[in-house]
């Protein structure tokens, strides 16, 4: 059976005040362009991501490839994650220069240094 290869929306944070959750009780990490909140949930529960970046990256392009590189990170390792969090993966730098490797690189770092992999 092949599965679907679409992100399913109830894997997506959408709603502001789930954001501001995670941001508000969630842990911080850091990286070079890219900051993670986490925040554990039930055990249980499905992993949720929700993907954001920040004005100072001036143009709607820009900012909507940062995001799609960031879903398309999470929709690829999902699998990896462990079940019941909620992430919140903000861009925060600049985009040019980067594609999915670079991307992909950082953000496994950041799950790394926060111990939300299965190992």
């Amino acid at each position: 059976m092949i599965r679907s290869l679409r992100l399913p929306k109830s894997c997506l944070l959408r709603k502001a005040a789930e954001f501001k959750e995670v941001y508000r009780r969630g842990q911080t990490f850091r990286g070079s362009r890219i900051k993670l909140f986490v925040l554990f949930r039930e055990p249980e529960g499905t992993t949720r991501a929700g993907f954001s970046t920040v004005r100072r990256v001036r143009k709607a392009v820009t900012r909507n490839r940062a995001r799609r590189l960031m879903r398309e990170v999470f929709r690829l390792h999902r699998e990896e994650l462990l079940p019941g969090l909620d992430l919140v993966l903000l861009w925060t730098g600049t985009v040019e220069g980067w594609g999915y490797r670079q991307a992909e690189e950082e953000i496994l770092g950041l799950w790394g240094r926060a111990e939300v992999m299965r190992r």
